[in-house]
């Protein structure tokens, strides 16, 4: 006998195996991503339930119900733990330049699956002749109005004079700056991270020997 159990099975193994492939591939951090996600698993949940359940079950607005509650579950694990994609890790990059910088390259390479790496991009921008420190500093304050940084004077108090590197919880930022010639080179690397992190951050600076929690 064919219970309301068994019926409601498709379901939840169509949102397992949906939410494998949506997680291997990144999509949930594309920009609407969440929407596809959303639709992917709410709309499949939902057309597999009314299909398999016949309308005279009494428990098949429950199984609905809890179809959609494991659907936005997913939907909200998805998000939270998607790398973020390509062009949002370079709009991160573009906001983050110093002021008046000359973009001497740029580099895009990673994909949202993470394989061979997570969304990265590597910018040489070229300044006039700075101190290299007050660049850094300068990024930083541009990092934490981007949201990849928390804490502004946890890196002022490090007194970073060459490179500053700060793992946040959706991207890791490495900056680096030094004088070359009549000017002051300024490289610059975002890559996105999978996985959900906690709010703190590691703060690392070359004077520094091991990287400090904050």
């Amino acid at each position: 006998m064919v219970t309301s159990v068994h019926r409601f099975i498709p379901a939840v193994v169509y949102l397992a195996a949906a939410s494998v492939a949506l997680h291997a591939t990144g999509v949930a951090g594309f920009r609407a991503g969440w929407l596809i996600v959303a639709v992917a698993l709410i709309g499949g949940a939902t057309i597999l339930v009314l299909r398999r359940l016949p309308a005279d079950d009494p428990g098949r607005w429950m199984w609905l119900a809890s179809a959609l509650i494991l659907a936005l579950t997913s939907t909200a694990w998805l998000v939270d733990h998607a790398p973020l994609s390509g062009s949002r890790v370079a709009s991160l990059s573009r906001a983050i330049r110093p002021d008046f910088a000359l973009v001497a390259s740029v580099k895009r390479s990673g994909h949202s699956s993470c394989r061979p790496h997570c969304p990265r991009v590597e910018e040489e921008l070229r300044l006039p002749d700075l101190q290299p420190a007050a660049v850094i500093l300068g990024v930083a304050a541009k990092m934490r109005l981007a949201g990849l940084l928390n804490d502004l004077l946890a890196v002022g108090n490090r007194h970073p004079s060459q490179r500053l590197r700060v793992v946040s919880a959706r991207a890791i930022t490495d900056v680096r700056a030094q004088r070359d010639g009549d000017g002051t080179v300024v490289r610059i690397v975002v890559t996105a991270r999978r996985g959900r992190a906690s709010g703190r951050q590691q703060i690392q600076t070359a004077e520094a020997t091991s990287a400090r929690t904050r």
